[in-house]
């Protein structure tokens, strides 16, 4: 059996690695996600374009004047609670009159039956609506169960831009590498290492801290509604391919 699986996972690889080789260009997040594919099927550099994060067009524009004052609100955006992927949720830190987190998503119901004065389980948005939702919040928190810890270091997710395209600074775990390496790259958010920490990091920060930090976000987020990433990478590989006419970005 367990040499039927393998046989199975190489069945899989040939089938990506011809899929890969009928395109002059693969689209990946950053260097992490590269080396991995280069690492299984040898592709050279010029195979690759980077484009850092996923666009999340949006029709309504942020809050840019949003007040800095306690309690600060958490939106929390996931498709479906799952309650046990999402059993940290119950671990999250009380802090009477500074914190308040909202929750967005279907299957959300066992988190109101847990009776938290701090917790709000909002229901189900669509993708389209949840920029305009969550604009009024002060961060987005991403916290993910560790499963898919390992995809977070090649990778980005829509969660991520969607708090960005509602221009909200993002609160996230430290443990998702790449995710985090965006928040400090583009001074966006802040981080965390337990959930324990959130309190005594967000009651450090002050309204010109988070002034910069929310107009950073709104900055990038503006990119991310208009579709800068992927427009950049789809010309930079036709630029690679053909006589495109060049554009700076």
């Amino acid at each position: 059996m367990g040499s039927l699986k393998g046989e199975e996972y190489k069945r899989c690889y040939e089938v990506e690695r011809r899929i890969f080789e009928g395109f002059s260009a693969i689209l990946v997040f950053n260097e992490n996600m590269k080396k991995i594919i280069q690492e299984r099927y040898g592709f050279d550099d010029s195979k690759f374009i980077l484009f850092e994060m996923l666009d999340y067009w949006a029709k309504d524009p942020p809050q840019e004047d949003f007040q800095f004052r306690f309690p600060l609100e958490i939106a929390f955006l996931t498709s479906s609670f799952d309650q046990e992927r999402c059993s940290w949720i119950k671990e999250l830190p009380r802090c009477k009159k500074v914190l308040n987190y909202h929750f967005y998503g279907m299957s959300g119901d066992w988190i109101r039956r847990l009776n938290r004065a701090d917790f709000k389980y909002m229901g189900f948005i669509s993708p389209d609506e949840a920029p305009k939702v969550i604009c009024n919040h002060h961060f987005g928190m991403i916290n993910y169960d560790p499963l898919i810890e390992r995809y977070l270091q090649y990778g980005s997710t829509s969660k991520f831009s969607a708090y960005l395209s509602a221009g909200l600074p993002i609160i996230c775990s430290s443990r998702f590498t790449y995710l985090s390496d965006l928040v400090q790259k583009y001074s966006v958010g802040v981080l965390f290492r337990s959930l324990d920490e959130i309190p005594e990091i967000l009651l450090k920060l002050n309204r010109e801290t988070y002034g910069k930090m929310r107009k950073n976000s709104i900055e990038l987020g503006e990119k991310v509604r208009h579709g800068y990433f992927l427009k950049k990478a789809i010309i930079t590989a036709l630029q690679k391919q053909s006589s495109y006419p060049k554009q700076s970005f």
